[in-house]
């Protein structure tokens, strides 16, 4: 298949306008931390677009801020736009009238001026603070130094974002699930892992699915339920049972959910249901209940087992325990 001329060059400006949007972000955001002011990006946005309009009406090259004039200019005490027109004026003149001055000059000596001014916007106490708070956050700092040292700015750029994007991506799809217990005589329950002397109550198992339910994760939060269901089962054996009979899913951090995530809720209802588990749900949000409700939800679980606290549906199974009941 032949690609046409224009296409390619389309395509090469969008790639330019994109590199030119994120070294000037990158640029300004350095800048503003180091100097502690606020940065409206709509506005540098608005203004790169104004600068690069008006621009295209004279043929000239593509504006964008630079990374390396903006940090000599920095680390030169420059405050306001004024400079960048005195040092236009600068290099207007030194292209005139020094240029033969300047020819044999080294270009170690031209770096040498670069270095200065941009190690000064290089923050390793920033990359201290990652490494004690957050690996992961680390190790995409650490790339986008060393790929922005050795192979440019633009490439150290789209190397952090498309590993940012992919550290999302697996955070997404395998979500935290924690067991909850009941702290003390509280109406609060917390993980069993953070708050070990939280109580459990044999035969019921309580979780709680820390993320949006979506396509990506309905899999690896189908597994884990299953998987504290196995573990629930040994315990309610430890104490007796034959079995767990209640589990208690608290969807207060599912802030979102898909179709998927909705069917994933009514398929589980109805499994458990077949093997003698009644689902309860607790703080499911509005927009949750909606679209369960579009497929039909309560025809597998009654309503009555659908409760705004975790407490209540907690309460609502060691009854139906008590009195030998299910839904």
């Amino acid at each position: 298949m032949r690609v046409h001329r224009s296409q390619v060059i389309h395509r090469s400006e969008y790639l330019l306008q994109t590199d030119n949007v994120l070294l000037m972000n990158a640029a300004c955001s350095a800048l503003a931390r180091k100097n502690k002011y606020e940065l409206a990006f709509n506005q540098e946005i608005v203004a790169l677009g104004l600068a690069n309009f008006a621009g295209a009406m004279f043929n000239s090259y593509s504006t964008t801020g630079s990374f390396s004039r903006s940090a000599i200019n920095n680390s030169c005490g420059a405050k306001t736009q004024l400079s960048g027109f005195v040092t236009s004026m600068i290099v207007m003149c030194v292209l005139l009238f020094l240029t033969p001055v300047f020819r044999l000059m080294p270009y170690n000596t031209m770096g040498a001026i670069i270095i200065s001014g941009v190690i000064t916007l290089v923050e390793f106490g920033v990359a201290r603070e990652l490494f004690r708070v957050h690996l992961r956050d680390f190790f995409v700092w650490l790339v986008a130094f060393l790929v922005t040292t050795f192979a440019g700015v633009e490439l150290g750029l789209m190397c952090s974002i498309i590993l940012s994007i992919a550290i999302l991506i697996l955070e997404a799809s395998f979500p935290h699930t924690a067991v909850l217990g009941r702290v003390g005589k509280s109406n609060v329950y917390r993980s069993v892992e953070r708050y070990p002397d939280a109580h459990t109550m044999p035969g019921i198992v309580a979780l709680r699915l820390d993320a949006p339910l979506f396509f990506a994760n309905t899999v690896h939060f189908n597994q884990r339920i299953y998987d504290h269901l196995k573990q629930g089962d040994i315990q309610a054996r430890e104490a007796g049972l034959p079995g767990v009979k209640f589990l208690v899913v608290d969807l207060s951090p599912v802030t979102r959910s898909d179709s998927s995530g909705a069917h994933m809720i009514y398929d589980l209802a109805v499994d458990l249901a077949n093997k003698g588990v009644q689902l309860v749900l607790s703080n499911p949000r509005h927009k949750l209940i909606r679209m369960l409700e579009r497929i039909d939800i309560y025809s597998v679980l009654p309503q009555h087992w659908v409760f705004v606290h975790t407490h209540d549906g907690i309460n609502a199974a060691i009854a139906a325990m008590d009195d030998g009941e299910m839904a």
